[in-house]
C-alpha cells in the first residue's frame, strides 16, 4: 500500500536505488532543496541502515554521488547527495 505522491524524477531515481538496500524502508526519506548551486538531496535514514548506504570507507556513498551526478547531467541539474542518519524522526505521523 504505497502512497501515490507526485515524485520528482531525481528523488524517485535515488529512492529506486536505495530501497532494496535498506532494512527499514519506512524510515527512508529523501528531501530535496533547490538553490542557485544546484539540487541537494538529503537521504534521511535509520542509523542501522546508514552503514549500508555509506559503505566501507565511504565507497558506496562515493559511487552513489557519481551515479546521481551522471543522472543530473542527463536532466540538466547539478545534484548533490547528503546522508543524514542522526536526525531523530517522529514515528507517529
Amino acid at each position: 500500500m504505497s502512497k501515490m505522491k507526485e515524485e520528482v524524477p531525481e528523488v524517485e531515481y535515488l529512492r529506486t536505488i536505495l530501497l532494496p538496500l535498506v532494512k527499514y524502508p519506512e524510515e527512508l526519506v529523501i528531501e530535496k532543496i533547490t538553490d542557485d548551486r544546484g539540487v541537494l538531496l538529503t537521504v534521511v535514514t535509520s542509523p542501522t541502515d546508514a552503514p549500508v548506504i555509506i559503505g566501507k570507507q565511504g565507497q558506496f556513498a562515493k559511487a552513489l554521488r557519481t551515479i546521481m551526478r551522471t543522472y543530473g547531467s542527463k536532466i540538466d541539474a547539478l545534484l548533490h547527495i547528503k546522508i543524514d542518519s542522526t536526525r531523530n524522526r517522529d514515528s507517529g505521523e
